[in-house]
């Protein structure tokens, strides 16, 4: 697989990504990683994404509860050095703040954009951090189209890319004919491929289909 200076693993879906109210996230490593550095990685997560944590052999999805935005207020810190708390901004007749974001309570508590900002961030750096642990032969992150999706960055370009080696890594997860999460994060880097015009094989395409 091509590697280029700066991006050492495909990541689908890295960018400044929105989020409605879950975010999650996926990781396909080269070997399972054995006990040590799965209680390392885990250690690791992004506190907003530790409501689940799951390993299924060589892939690890983890994720949050419904209120992402409100762990993520709670977790990173805002304007003037101070992490936030739901109910805390100053909003106006209508419930939204100076940055034109709703700020009401539970499903429609949306954190600061900084904070959006750093949890994404914090995201980049665990995944990096577990590569160095463990080889990672992609990570994946679908767009929340309910949010806005996500502005994709030039890794995601890159990762496209590197679409045949992935493809070639993760053909188990298209065989085992399994409906777990090594199965969904297939599926969903299948989409971002289909999205960009990609050619697919009739395999790879039945595979995506089975799942529409």
């Amino acid at each position: 697989m091509a590697k280029a200076v700066g991006f050492a693993f495909p990541f689908f879906g890295a960018g400044d990504a929105s989020y409605f109210e879950w975010a999650e996230v996926h990781v396909y490593f080269a070997k399972e990683p054995d006990a040590k550095a799965k209680k390392a990685i885990k250690k690791k997560v992004p506190p907003p994404l530790r409501d689940a944590i799951a390993w299924q052999g060589k892939e690890l999805m983890v994720a949050s509860g419904q209120f992402a935005h409100m762990t993520m207020a709670e977790t990173y810190p805002a304007s003037g050095g101070k992490k936030g708390k739901p109910g805390e901004r100053v909003l106006d007749e209508e419930g939204f703040d100076e940055d034109g974001e709703y700020g009401g309570d539970g499903r429609f508590f949306f954190a600061r954009s900084e904070q959006v900002d750093a949890f994404n961030a914090d995201i980049e750096a665990w995944l990096q951090y577990a590569h160095s642990l463990v080889p990672i032969v992609a990570a994946f992150r679908a767009e929340d189209l309910e949010s806005g999706g996500t502005k994709l960055s030039r890794w995601h370009t890159w990762s496209m890319a590197q679409l045949a080696g992935v493809l070639e890594a993760m053909a188990p997860a298209m065989k085992s004919k399994k409906a777990d999460h090594a199965a969904h994060m297939l599926r969903g880097i299948l989409r971002y491929a289909a999205g960009a015009k990609k050619k697919l094989t009739k395999q790879q395409r039945t595979f995506l289909e089975a799942d529409s």
